[in-house]
């Protein structure tokens, strides 16, 4: 059984944020993508459960946490992730992160050193890895043309700047049209919270110093079939973190966490077996 249950924490505000949580064990904490929720984490957890103490969280606005009417921030969302893993445990976690949620998972581990055990990020956003004299152009595509759409407005043309930027092989009207279709009510409105935070997610990355910082155990994955930028970006992010390491999944792209959660479970399970058999030897 998942032992589901649903809750939610306070932020110092005022502003409640939902979290689910299920299974017992060491904790595992899922930061989710920009534009999803804390059901993507349900088809791994379905798998992790059994092991570890799962927790998701809709952050801040999106979803059950409430929508926003400005411009988030990274001290907000690392507020958020913090304030469900003081709700949940007492104990570090492993914290997961999906694209946006890499980011705020990374900035998330700055702030709370102690409170996470180790990292793993797949493809995670952090645009800012690079300085601006070596950008690829994917990279400046995203920091200077599609977060400053994204700031102004409309919606319509920033999601077809963003599938562009992430495919340059579309056409404009290919870009127009994908921005569209299929754009459920739930979807429009996780693409208005990225609005909210898209121009923070691809600006914001540690400072050099920072990275230094960082020095729990990180895998970072990115898939062989998602295009140039964020695979490139994880490599970066693996060689700035002191104790990281790069895995590129063959098959799977931006939405593996949930399209293939038994790929992402499997690969998480042995880097943490792997860390914690190597921290046993040397212990």
């Amino acid at each position: 059984m998942s032992n589901l249950r649903e809750s939610y924490a306070r932020l110092a505000e005022g502003r409640s944020i939902y979290f689910s949580q299920q299974g017992d064990g060491e904790p595992f904490l899922f930061v989710h993508m920009s534009t999803g929720s804390a059901d993507n984490a349900q088809g791994m957890f379905g798998i992790l459960r059994d092991r570890f103490h799962c927790i998701a969280l809709d952050r801040a606005g999106y979803r059950y946490s409430g929508t926003l009417d400005r411009l988030t921030t990274m001290e907000e969302q690392v507020a958020a992730i913090a304030a469900v893993h003081d709700a949940c445990t007492a104990e570090p976690a492993w914290v997961f992160g999906h694209s946006g949620g890499g980011t705020w998972s990374v900035a998330y581990a700055l702030a709370h050193p102690d409170r996470v055990r180790g990292l793993i990020l797949y493809e995670p956003a952090l645009y800012g890895v690079f300085p601006p004299e070596g950008r690829p152009p994917g990279v400046s595509t995203m920091i200077e043309t599609v977060a400053p759409v994204f700031r102004a407005g409309p919606l319509h043309k920033a999601l077809s700047q963003f599938s562009r930027a992430l495919n340059p092989e579309l056409s404009p009207q290919a870009a127009d049209e994908r921005a569209t279709e299929n754009l459920s009510s739930d979807r429009r409105a996780g693409c208005e919270s990225f609005a909210t935070e898209m121009s923070v997610v691809v600006t914001w990355s540690p400072m050099p110093g920072q990275w230094a910082q960082l020095t729990q155990p990180a895998l970072v994955m990115a898939g062989d079939c998602t295009g140039e930028a964020l695979p490139e970006i994880a490599a970066k992010v693996a060689e700035r973190l002191p104790n990281g390491e790069l895995a590129i999944l063959e098959g799977q792209h931006h939405g593996a966490p949930m399209a293939a959660p038994d790929v992402l479970a499997q690969r998480t399970v042995a880097f943490i077996d792997r860390v914690v058999a190597a921290e046993s030897k040397d212990g």
